[in-house]
């Protein structure tokens, strides 16, 4: 029998190493998932594979001519109405696990590419088929989690998209489900004493589109959103906002579901068996927002439109996905959703824009239509007196000078670590084309701050506001305010 390449990672945080519980959980994950990968390897397109016990099937032709009761059996999707697995049992070893292959909407690629589902623990799964829009649609919920086994992934489905995919298309639960890579969804509860349950989404990795009740949600990797189900498993409510998703149970069954293999030459480039694939339907491409982000801190930097001699207001953070809003004439700058983009300081600010070069853009990016830039607002001028008569009667010549660069300001510091060991933190500050820079604040006077880039260490016993002094070369002075927060 085939080996799988890849060494399983510990899936349990073990407090104690003689805890017998943790070393039991551990032997029966790593049984379940050596022996799904290895029986499921010659699963094909459009197929389900029974990987680990326990899993009860309800078949949708005559159980005369179905037969899903063991490890390494394979069935053909649609002849699965039901499935059920059992949740995780240390004291029996079960914990019910289904690997299957489907063949989803997949906009932008070649058609028939497959997408690897695996579902896990205890998984209640309802088949709908194919819906009137050519996608394959599924109702579920989960159960309660893995018992003892602290640390175990939760019970719950991940969805994997071929690599050379953009993005897929699944109606889940009645809501509209478009993922790039990697997702994780369950079902939690609503309410205390209510039947009523939620759908999670969370992103792994890359980008997902949520969709339900008319309202799309955005989330790119580490973040979640939750849906309101009714009793029937159907979506009730529009997407929540976006929020943090904890990844870490689930890091060790991402790089199982990662790892699996396919021994055989069902990529969907072949023709499709009469007996098993759905009839064509004409269907329209998802048109997927444009977005851009680098994966590199303090890279791409966003300005107040679109050039170098526009002032720099923050650096774009590393893998944070921004909806792209327009380009520039020339093309060489996008203009972003500032509050996606800076959200801390997008009040400050009219317009963000970064240069295409320094970000990876993704999606439909080729119907961003040119924006023109904003004017260019230089600072307040200072009161100057009036020229006087020179000796000669007349009024001394203008002298004109070669246009100066828009002065650069950017700066950022970190909260105060929740350490009590830990007291200080530093200002740091980019700073061009001006005359003089200060630090007030907190009794330290006027600190003058030397250098384009740099840092000044500050040590407060409570959440303190400094100021930025700027002199221009005018002699217009701004001050920008820098709150350190103390985190305990």
């Amino acid at each position: 029998m085939r080996k799988l390449k890849w060494i399983i990672p510990f899936f349990l945080i073990i407090i104690s190493a003689s805890s017998t519980v943790a070393q039991q959980c551990l032997s029966i994950v790593t049984a379940a998932l050596e022996q799904a990968g290895n029986e499921c390897s010659l699963t094909e397109r459009n197929q389900v594979c029974y990987g680990y016990i326990n899993v009860n099937a309800l078949p949708s032709v005559n159980p005369n001519n179905f037969s899903f009761d063991v490890q390494g059996d394979i069935v053909p999707v649609e002849q699965v109405a039901a499935l059920e697995l059992s949740p995780f049992d240390e004291d029996t070893g079960e914990w019910g696990v289904v690997i299957a292959r489907l063949q989803a909407q997949l906009p932008d690629t070649l058609p028939g590419q497959n997408v690897t589902i695996v579902f896990f623990g205890g998984v209640s799964m309802l088949n709908d088929g194919i819906d009137a829009s050519g996608i394959q649609a599924f109702r579920f919920e989960t159960g309660i989690g893995a018992g003892r086994c602290f640390g175990l992934a939760p019970d719950g489905i991940i969805i994997d998209t071929p690599d050379e995919a953009s993005f897929l298309t699944f109606d889940i639960n009645g809501v509209e489900v478009t993922l790039g890579s990697k997702a994780f969804l369950q079902t939690v509860p609503n309410a205390a004493g209510s039947d009523e349950s939620m759908l999670r989404i969370g992103m792994i990795e890359g980008l997902g589109f949520i969709t339900a009740e008319g309202q799309t949600t955005r989330i790119s990797n580490g973040q979640q959103t939750t849906i309101p189900l009714d009793t029937n498993l159907e979506a009730k409510g529009a997407p929540s906002p976006p929020s943090d998703f904890e990844i870490g149970s689930l890091a060790s069954m991402s790089a199982f579901v990662g790892s699996l293999e396919f021994n055989n030459s069902g990529t969907g480039n072949e023709p499709p068996s009469i007996e098993t694939a759905p009839p064509p339907i004409e269907t329209e491409a998802v048109s997927i927002p444009c977005t851009i982000s680098t994966d590199r801190g303090f890279s791409a930097a966003l300005r107040v439109g679109p050039g170098l001699n526009r002032t720099h207001r923050a650096w774009l953070a590393a893998n944070r996905e921004v909806t792209v809003t327009g380009i520039s004439d020339d093309g060489e700058w996008w203009q972003l959703d500032k509050f996606e983009a800076f959200p801390s300081g997008a009040d400050l600010v009219l317009e963000l824009w970064v240069r295409v070069d320094e970000v990876t853009a993704r999606g439909d990016c080729d119907s961003i239509g040119a924006t023109d830039a904003p004017p260019i607002i230089a600072p307040p001028q200072p009161q100057r007196p009036s020229p006087t008569p020179s000796e000669g009667g007349g009024i001394p010549p203008i002298v004109v000078t070669e246009e100066t660069q828009e002065p650069i300001v950017t700066y950022w510091t970190e909260d105060v670590s929740t350490s009590h060991f830990e007291t200080c933190t530093n200002i740091n500050w980019y700073i061009e084309f001006v005359s003089a820079v200060h630090l007030v604040g907190d009794g330290a006077g006027l600190v003058p701050l030397s250098g384009i880039t740099g840092s000044y260490q500050v040590c407060p016993s409570i959440t303190t506001t400094y100021y930025i002094r700027v002199t221009y070369p005018d002699g217009f002075q701004e001050d920008f305010p820098v709150t350190v927060l103390r985190n305990y």
